[in-house]
């Protein structure tokens, strides 16, 4: 999948003409690294699926991990082409790449149309690997926004605050519980 770099997996050196032969998939979190002009190395290191998550279910094309592997470089990457040909699949990988290889950082999508922007946001949802609270869609197109994952949040900006206000009154809950728990309070301080 990356030809002529040097691709390490896991510490070990490996040919790019090389596929995993093992029955268990893995997710990676992949490096890529300039070394000069001509030489380019691809370092990825395998972490386990989260349990709720069955990994990405496309085989991408050589062009589409071309696109995949510009996307997690530096600089601007523009994906074009007719419909069905995995613009959106392609941009859903790069997302969930950058989400799990740069956690501190964001990530901004920005699409032609309100549907495909929507489209992108719901592939992501639907993968599992990108934690609903990190998810925040801005643009006229956000209130026709129906996730197909079990989700119950409202992902527009209103939508986040009252889920951020929800889930503090949860934890605060929780800890008054546990203050009470170890005596350092009684009920009588609950606010």
């Amino acid at each position: 999948s990356f030809p002529g770099c040097i691709v390490t997996v896991d510490g070990q050196d490996v040919t790019s003409d090389e596929q995993d032969a093992s029955p268990n998939r893995k997710k990676y979190r992949v490096k890529v690294i300039e070394q000069g002009e001509s030489k380019t190395e691809v370092v990825a290191t395998s972490y386990p699926f989260p349990p709720r998550y069955n990994g990405n279910p496309i085989r991408f094309t050589p062009v589409q991990v071309t696109a995949i592997r510009s996307g997690l470089s530096p600089g601007l990457t523009t994906i074009i082409g007719p419909p069905g040909t995995g613009k959106t699949d392609v941009a859903v990988q790069i997302i969930s790449n950058l989400y799990h290889s740069f956690p501190t950082q964001k990530t901004v999508v920005v699409t032609h149309s309100n549907a495909a922007l929507n489209d992108i946001f719901d592939k992501v949802m639907a993968r599992g690997d990108v934690d609903e609270r990190y998810m925040l869609r801005l643009g006229s197109g956000e209130k026709n926004l129906q996730t197909a994952s079990t989700s119950s949040h409202d992902f527009t900006k209103n939508g986040r605050v009252a889920h951020i206000f929800f889930r503090r009154g949860t934890l605060l809950e929780k800890v008054q519980k546990l203050s009470e728990a170890l005596g350092v309070s009684g009920k009588a301080e609950r606010g």
